[in-house]
């Protein structure tokens, strides 16, 4: 009983600590265009004494005319500055300092570095906590229970230069409040401690004695899909285990830890066997019978636009009688769009400066100037530092809640694979089949990775036809490629929670340049006009070109 109380408690403070955030945030929706512009020209002021702003002459901005006349930027424009961040320079994007930089997927290099400060995380907490509060008004059961939000493994960050600033968040609730992470502790049916460990095996087994532990589990928050498709893919193969330590009050001993991160776990366990009688009693492998384990969840809160929303229907064949709620548009760089009443996705507006750019006009708009039913490119201005920056997701204007616009996410830019997260661009994946020719001496007639996919697991393949296929091994180029896609943050992130399968390489026979030609020519291209990339998107290429001869596939 006491503690139901303190959940409950819990639950009541974080939702009337986010009130006034929800309240701010609807009548920001009247007033959008207002908010918008006191915004950027507040952070083109504040940041005027700075490197970039001396260099693009912040201090003649004087409205949003003159910020239009910024050029728009890539992450290569920003690059130097961010060089001089890791050398403990100040001043070089922002006025305050930089807090730390955090990684995420880049499109010629592996992982690119996004300085974070006080006001970007100010600028979250902007768009959170009106999310939160609508949350509880939506869905009032979740007073009443635990929440799981989505602790990932710890990847580490790997750079090969020295930083004078900290290198990636600890936890993922670094995104939160400091109040807000003290009251989510209260209230997470996973403890933040199991982001600690490393082992992929041994991270999902933890994670889930947890879950099954919570019978009052209400509200589940992760990312992508797949995550908890594969945390419940694993079920089976642990559950006689896990009912043992749940009903003993117990960490499995062959589990791979940290002897600190075992004892921190054990101490919060204790004997559960009335749970364990309880869970003795449902056949996981039955999908139908899932969702008696946690019998009040209310919502799942995960990605469901673009590429993702198959899989997110997969998911919610598991629970049926739970909601399934699309996230907005979040990225590394800033927070776009939040989930907002009951029209979807709506601009996050009092978190960054949002303009939409037009690839028909090459126009970049603001909020108040877009069209229902087109599609436009994500531009951010950031307390962190990024100034017109252009983020490369393709979104598509669905209306307006009273002033601002409400969108949904398409896609990424043409050339970017995104199964579960990843990210993969094109060049970055054109430099690693590049160098596997020049720097391991393979020559290819054709080289292609591309993405797979079945019921249960996906991942990436190379379909390779290289000139001498009789001294050609698999094995060890499978192995390299490998280690170069693992350059690519999101990517070794996915592969650690088990998200994606190894690269695996398909050999190939017959003239693959010309499949690959026919193939476009199917779909109407012309063969002029037809681009060799070393990235494919489609997921169906291992049954368009030919294996070679008693090769595995």
């Amino acid at each position: 009983m006491i503690e139901r109380l303190k959940t409950l408690l819990a639950n009541i403070v974080w939702f009337v600590a986010c009130l006034p955030g929800w309240v701010r945030f609807w009548i920001g929706l009247l007033f959008f265009k207002q908010c918008q512009t006191r915004l950027i020209l507040r952070l083109i002021r504040e940041n005027r004494d700075t490197r970039f702003g001396k260099e693009h002459h912040f201090d003649r901005i004087r409205d949003l005319a003159g910020f239009q006349a910024l050029p728009l930027i890539q992450f290569k424009d920003i690059e130097p500055y961010i060089e001089r961040i890791r050398r403990g320079e100040l001043k070089q994007l922002c006025s305050e300092p930089i807090l730390l930089l955090e990684p995420t997927s880049g499109s010629t290099s592996g992982t690119k570095w996004i300085p974070y400060t006080h006001t970007l995380k100010k600028e979250f907490q902007n768009a959170i906590d009106p999310w939160i509060a609508s949350l509880y008004m939506r869905y009032p059961g979740l007073f009443a229970g635990k929440h799981y939000w989505s602790v990932s493994p710890n990847t580490a960050v790997k750079s090969e230069q020295a930083s004078a600033v900290p290198m990636g968040f600890d936890t993922d609730t670094e995104y939160l409040g400091n109040m807000q992470k003290r009251l989510l502790e209260c209230l997470m049916a996973v403890p933040s401690e199991v982001s600690r460990i490393r082992d992929p095996h041994a991270f999902e087994y933890v994670t889930l004695l947890f879950l099954l532990r919570q019978k009052d589990l209400r509200l589940i928050s992760i990312w992508h899909p797949t995550f908890l498709l594969i945390l419940l893919q694993r079920l089976p193969g642990f559950y006689q285990r896990l009912l043992r330590d749940i009903r003993q009050g117990i960490l499995d001993e062959s589990l791979e830890l940290n002897p600190r991160v075992r004892k921190n776990l054990c101490a919060v366990l204790s004997p559960l066997p009335e749970r364990a009688r309880t869970l003795a009693d449902i056949d996981v492998l039955n999908k139908n019978q899932i969702q008696q384990i946690w019998p009040r969840l209310v919502v799942i809160s995960c990605w469901m636009d673009g590429d993702v929303a198959k899989t997110g229907l997969e998911l919610a064949a598991y629970f049926p009688n739970a909601s399934i709620q699309g996230k907005g548009l979040i990225a590394t760089e800033g927070i776009v769009s939040i989930p907002f009443g009951e029209n979807g996705s709506v601009c996050a507006v009092h978190s960054h400066g949002v303009e939409f750019f037009d690839p028909q006009t090459g126009m970049a708009l603001f909020g108040w100037q877009v069209q229902k039913g087109k599609e436009y490119f994500v531009v951010l201005t950031t307390g962190g530092g990024l100034y017109r920056y252009q983020l490369r997701d393709r979104v598509r204007i669905t209306g307006f809640m009273r002033a601002t616009p409400c969108f949904v996410f398409v896609g990424k830019e043409d050339l970017i694979s995104d199964l579960v997260g990843e990210k993969l661009h094109e060049r970055f994946v054109a430099g690693i089949l590049k160098r596997l020719e020049t720097e391991q001496e393979i020559l290819c007639r054709f080289a292609m990775i591309a993405p797979w996919q079945n019921w249960e697991r996906r991942g990436y393949r190379l379909f390779i036809q290289p000139v001498s296929a009789t001294t050609f091994d698999a094995d060890r180029v499978a192995a390299w490629v490998e280690r170069e896609l693992c350059r690519n943050y999101h990517y070794q992130h996915a592969r650690n929670l088990g998200q994606l399968q190894p690269l695996d390489v398909m050999v190939l026979s017959g003239d693959a340049r010309s499949a690959y030609l026919n193939y476009y020519e199917q779909r109407g291209i012309k063969r002029g006009d037809i681009k060799f990339f070393a990235l494919g998107k489609e997921l169906n290429w291992t049954s368009t070109l030919k294996p070679l001869e008693n090769s595995k596939y």
